[in-house]
Formats: structure tokens, C-alpha cells, sequence
């Protein structure tokens, strides 16, 4: 049994924002599943709805983007949380998350990547993207079972395996301050991830070892703009 299985259902509270009989998701939405532990853990008022802009609508063609209220308590400025399920995306473009890059480089106050598969690390975001004085974006990924091609019952999985894999790396920016949120001391090899997804069926060996390449070379980047946040604390 998955550990969140057992603990999430006792730690995430227990007063419901989305209404089952109204989803319209199909089964496994990693979507959906998001979109529950965001309104849980900003306790949006029923009078305060999110503006959806979808994918026709948007630049970068992925998902959806939300415009949220940080409450009556906040500063005024929104937190803008990109639903990302990956539609619509080259190949060569799904290793490459350049939302955060651009938000931290427009300024935003706190800038986040998150995945519907870690419910505590997405929920703390939320917390801090509140908190922050200035606008939040926080870049959520969200798996999908019928675009990605695999069973819904692995849609937790999915999620759990790109952030092992480093395809999908957790961390923060404050005020331009990086943060790694969630640090896997052994990567699960790219393959596992990629080879369970039909949507990569078609890639041979080669391909998958250049795009492990790629994901190794972005993750040692990350890190290094970690460690030096690290420097100048100390």
C-alpha cells in the first residue's frame, strides 16, 4: 500500500471545495486531483472562483492557468498556478520548464514547480505563494492517463517516478533565493519513467539516453543555483 494512501486522507482536512457529481475529469486526473488539494489548502471562500483561461487561449498550450485571490488577508496580488498535463508539447519541449525561468526573471516575489503526486510539498507552496509580498506562480504537474497513455490507477506513480526521474525537479525560488523541496539521493533511471508512458513508445535507446543527458545536465544546473542560495545564507 502507498504511504500517502494512509496519511494524506488524515492530514489534508477534511472540508471538500470541488463537488464529485460535478467533475467532469476522467478517471485518474492528475488535473483534478490537483485542483483538490489547491482549493484545500488556500480555503478559498465559495464567492471567490477561479478565472480559467484554457489551452486555446494560452501561450503555452498546456493545461490550464489559474488566477487566484490570496484571500481577504492578502496584499492584492494573485497567485497564477499553471495546470500543466502536458498537451499539446514536443518532445524536445517536455524537458524543458521554462515557465519558472521566466517568472523568476520577470520578478515574481515566489516562484514554485509542484506535482499533484506530492500533496504536503504542492500544500506548503501554496502556503508560502500566500504569504509572499507580490505576485505567486507556482507550475503544477499533473499526469494524464488518456494524453500520456497509461492506466489511471498509476496516476500517483507517474507523478512519483518524474520527480525521481529529475524530469520534473520540486523546488522554489524567493525572491530569486533557489530552493530544491524535494532532493532524490538515487534518481530512478529515465527509462522507468519514459517506458511506461505510451506517448514515448515510438523513442529508441538512443533517444532516451540523450534525454537523460539533457535532464542531468538541468538538474546539476538547479543545483548549483541551490548551493549558492546556500552560500550566501552562510
Amino acid at each position: 500500500m502507498d504511504r500517502y494512501s494512509i496519511y494524506a486522507p488524515l492530514t489534508l482536512g477534511k472540508r471538500e471545495f470541488c463537488i464529485p457529481d460535478a467533475n467532469e475529469a476522467c478517471p485518474g486526473c492528475g488535473a483534478a486531483l490537483a485542483l483538490r488539494h489547491v482549493y484545500k489548502a488556500l480555503g478559498l471562500p465559495e464567492e471567490l472562483k477561479a478565472k480559467w483561461r484554457f489551452p486555446e487561449k494560452s501561450k503555452n498550450g498546456r493545461g490550464a492557468l489559474l488566477s487566484l485571490s490570496k484571500g481577504r488577508s492578502g496584499d492584492g496580488y494573485p497567485i497564477e498556478v499553471l495546470i500543466d498535463n502536458e498537451a499539446d508539447l514536443s518532445l524536445a519541449s517536455l524537458f524543458q520548464k521554462s515557465e519558472p525561468g521566466t517568472k523568476v526573471a520577470e520578478g515574481y516575489a515566489y516562484v514554485a514547480t509542484a506535482c499533484s503526486s506530492y500533496p504536503f510539498d504542492l500544500i506548503d507552496k501554496l502556503k508560502r505563494a500566500q504569504k509572499a509580498k507580490g505576485t505567486a506562480f507556482i507550475h503544477i504537474l499533473t499526469p494524464c492517463p488518456v494524453g500520456w497513455g497509461f492506466s489511471p490507477d498509476l496516476t500517483v506513480k507517474i507523478g512519483l517516478w518524474a520527480v525521481e526521474a529529475r524530469v520534473f525537479p520540486l523546488y522554489d525560488v524567493t525572491q530569486g533565493a533557489y530552493r530544491i523541496t524535494v532532493n532524490t539521493l538515487s534518481p530512478r533511471p529515465i527509462a522507468n519513467y519514459i517506458k511506461v508512458q505510451e506517448r514515448f513508445k515510438g523513442l529508441s535507446d538512443s533517444e532516451i539516453e540523450t534525454l537523460d543527458n539533457n535532464v542531468k545536465q538541468a538538474y546539476r544546473r538547479l543545483a548549483e543555483l541551490s548551493q549558492r542560495t546556500d552560500e550566501v545564507k552562510l
